[in-house]
């Protein structure tokens, strides 16, 4: 599942041009799957807005993005 969850950022890295990576510290491992969380590889210099967790279904493999919060 994390080849699958490191497969999914890569995506998003292509469309953002900034080098990001899963934080393994914080991956929420439920008998249906992963949910894991991301940041930029060099997080002082890119604070990265928009960027929720997912998670990958261990049954299927599909990702399942996560919505983020817009207030405080």
């Amino acid at each position: 599942m994390l080849d699958i969850a490191n497969k999914y950022i890569k995506q998003i890295k292509k469309e953002i041009n900034v080098e990001l990576m899963v934080n393994n510290d914080f991956t929420i491992k439920k008998s249906y799957g992963n949910i894991y969380y991301y940041h930029a590889k060099d997080y002082k210099k890119h604070r990265l807005a928009e960027n929720g967790p997912f998670m990958v279904k261990n049954d299927t493999g599909i990702v399942i993005p996560f919505g983020y919060c817009y207030g405080y």
